[in-house]
């Protein structure tokens, strides 16, 4: 028995400490803050992992292994849940604002992770299903241009001037953050624009469709939540 793909179970730690700050307070609500920016790379600095890739037997086997994608599908019902969770505690309990702050920190943290790079995973599949739980993937963290963007104008025009997605040379990383992030949902929209020609404006138009998601989504938050 292969027990080397048992080791990717490792990768929900970081919504586990999720779990932790949600049912925590004072310190503790910032968990995940601790654990990505403070246990993860101390490790690093002792642990430099393997260096060796997967003979060519375990490698047939892993492409044809359903394992993989489960460890990934379960990510979409877990990251609702920890949103949900989060949205709910915000709302009905009494905290500290420090504790506020540490919850944003540690579930922002999630969106991201788990969120959009599990969304950029899924995006690249082949299944219209896997994609579909990609795009699903990506609407809490308002990212869902990201679909359009990454696959058809990243892709293609990496490590070009034309790709926002590629930093300049010797560029900050905060100027790289707001460029890449601002440019990336301008092409999405360009994208979408040539393709359509004069017929973007429609519900063709996959951007207006990625908006609807997310208005849709941040229309039920705040009925279900309360607008505050």
């Amino acid at each position: 028995m292969n027990f080397q793909k048992y080791k990717y179970l490792l990768a929900f730690l970081l919504p586990l400490s999720a779990l932790i700050a949600l049912n925590a307070n004072g310190l503790w609500t910032y968990a995940t803050v601790i654990f990505a920016f403070g246990f993860i790379p101390s490790v690093e600095l002792f642990w430099h992992g393997s260096k060796s890739n997967l003979n060519d037997a375990d490698y047939e086997t892993a492409k044809t292994s359903k394992y993989y994608d489960y460890l990934i599908l379960i990510n979409v019902p877990l990251l609702y849940f920890i949103v949900f969770s989060f949205l709910q505690r915000m709302t009905l309990e009494e905290l500290f604002l420090f504790e506020k702050v540490g919850l944003c920190l540690s579930i922002g943290i999630i969106v991201g992770a788990i969120g959009i790079n599990i969304g950029h995973e899924l995006g690249h599949r082949k299944s219209l299903f896997m994609r579909r739980m990609g795009i699903l993937q990506l609407i809490p963290g308002l990212y869902t241009h990201f679909y359009i963007e990454h696959n058809r104008g990243h892709h293609k025009n990496v490590a070009t001037p034309l790709d926002p997605a590629t930093s300049r040379y010797n560029q900050p990383i905060y100027t790289f953050w707001i460029r890449s992030t601002v440019l990336s949902y301008i092409n999405a929209w360009k994208l979408e624009r040539k393709r359509l020609s004069h017929k973007w404006f429609s519900l063709k138009n996959q951007m207006i469709q990625m908006q609807l998601l997310v208005a849709i989504y941040l229309l039920a938050v705040g009925l279900y939540f309360g607008w505050e």
